[in-house]
């Protein structure tokens, strides 16, 4: 019979795996949350397309950059939706460099998107790297706005 041990360990000071785990999260500040960003990038931002993505990217309130997913019904099932919602998110948390710095993008998955693979997926930012700095370089920079799209 296998001995177990019930000695409680004492807590570990911050490891390097643990801040290398903390730079790549995906935090709040990463993240486009409110409905009206969505709509203001949505009818202000350059577009580029993929065969399974239009990307819409705008100038940013700071040098960060941020990440918002739409998956319509039209995509697919629930299951499925947020399946593509993770891997898209998954891409920019772990390949931040392929999105332009200091630019907010929203993501809207066309159909088939649910069929692809990460690596696809990846594929698909990689190939669009390029026309996304290009767009953000033509599209002006907005006037800060407010919640009511009145300027701040």
């Amino acid at each position: 019979m296998a001995r177990v041990s019930t000695e409680v360990s004492a807590p570990m000071e911050s490891t390097a795996c643990e801040i290398s785990r903390a730079r790549f999260r995906l935090r709040r500040t990463d993240r486009i949350r409110r409905r009206y960003e969505y709509r203001r990038i949505q009818a202000g931002g350059a577009r580029v397309h993929t065969r399974h993505f239009l990307i819409l990217i705008e100038h940013g309130r700071d040098p960060a950059r941020r990440l918002g997913v739409t998956v319509t019904k039209k995509v697919g099932s629930a299951v499925g939706r947020n399946h593509v919602k993770r891997r898209v998110k998954e891409v920019f948390r772990q390949h931040r460099a392929l999105f332009p710095s200091g630019a907010d993008v929203v993501v809207i998955a066309k159909r088939g998107a649910v069929e692809l693979s990460y690596g696809d997926i990846l594929g698909q930012f990689s190939r669009a790297r390029r026309a996304m700095t290009k767009a953000l370089r033509r599209h002006p920079v907005a006037a800060p706005q407010g919640p009511e799209g009145a300027p701040a």
